[in-house]
């Protein structure tokens, strides 16, 4: 609104000067009157100048087309050194702007307006920018979704909707987290466990145990579980029919062990003859072997022994029944 100016012009000065009397110091049109001891008119009539103005300014505007006007000039004759035509001047004016158009209202005249059928804005030279994401309309290939310039205004695409822009994704068509640039982790073995999970990622393997194959002493632990099921009849190597259940399971636990090799001990109650009954104890676990080996497990998985009643919990006073339980 504030809008000071220096200028500079060349002006012509043309002034009848007949019947004017002048100082004999001065000289007008070339005619000297230094010499005379009193003024003399000047006879010459008309006289034309040459003037150089300099001057200072400042228009305010007090609106967008309507100001005032403030400005000082200094006028010279520089080539005929006429003091009479040497003169200051001071002016002071109310200024009105037409002819600059401002078509589509938006503060930005035509002139300068790039859009300047559709309103915009100033930082935009007059352009409208829809999306307010700081690219132009004229400019922005996406003008009603917002996106960085960059990208021509346009939104980074997600294309598998993993949450990681295209730009910063490795695998732009499979989802994966942004902690592995958008790739999912790899399952090399296949055995539900993710890689970076996985202790043994090149063998399958189960959760419980971190990606690695269920180690050999799970194996025995289970089977064993199994085993101490088994029950004889009296005083025989023969397995009772509902030990049956028992075995199957001890069967699945040992073919699903990678190889794994398993010792059964047979056991005997404390009644009889210890020697009696060691024999027996070993004639149980040959049964059992055998009985495991006719449900499809490796002979060379199976190993087995007696310790007769050196195990046994049970005292001989205890009922048939009761005594049952050593006799595995």
């Amino acid at each position: 609104w504030f809008d000071p100016y220096v200028r500079v012009g060349a002006n012509y000065l043309r002034h009848d000067y007949t019947g004017l009397t002048f100082p004999v110091t001065d000289s007008y049109n070339d005619v000297t009157y230094a010499g005379y001891s009193e003024n003399k008119p000047y006879t010459q009539g008309r006289a034309d100048h040459f003037a150089l103005s300099t001057g200072l300014g400042t228009n305010i505007w007090l609106t967008k087309n309507f100001g005032l006007g403030i400005q000082g000039d200094y006028v010279s004759t520089p080539v005929d050194k006429s003091r009479l035509a040497n003169f200051w001047q001071a002016s002071a004016s109310l200024n009105f702007r037409f002819g600059n158009r401002d078509k589509d209202k938006d503060g930005v005249l035509d002139k300068d307006d790039l859009c300047s059928e559709t309103p915009g804005l100033p930082e935009f030279q007059g352009c409208p920018d829809t999306d307010g994401d700081g690219v132009p309309d004229k400019d922005d290939n996406c003008p009603e979704v917002a996106g960085p310039v960059e990208n021509n205004g346009c939104p980074w695409p997600d294309t598998d909707k993993d949450g990681v822009l295209d730009k910063d994704d490795a695998c732009v068509d499979v989802a994966g987290p942004a902690e592995n640039n958008g790739c999912p982790w790899p399952d090399t073995d296949n055995d539900g466990v993710l890689d970076k999970d996985d202790k043994c990622p090149n063998v399958p393997g189960l959760p419980e145990y971190k990606g690695c194959p269920k180690p050999q002493e799970a194996y025995a632990v289970e089977a064993t579980g199994a085993l101490k099921g088994i029950f004889f009849n009296f005083n025989k190597a023969s397995i009772r029919s509902e030990s049956n259940t028992k075995l199957d399971q001890a069967a699945e636990v040992i073919k699903s062990s990678n190889g794994g090799t398993f010792l059964v001990v047979g056991h005997t109650d404390v009644k009889g003859n210890a020697n009696y009954n060691l024999k027996l104890s070993r004639e149980r676990a040959a049964s059992v072997v055998a009985a495991l080996e006719a449900r499809g497990v490796n002979p060379s998985q199976l190993k087995s022994k007696g310790v007769g009643s050196a195990e046994a919990t049970v005292p001989a006073s205890a009922s048939n029944e009761e005594r049952m339980k050593d006799r595995k």
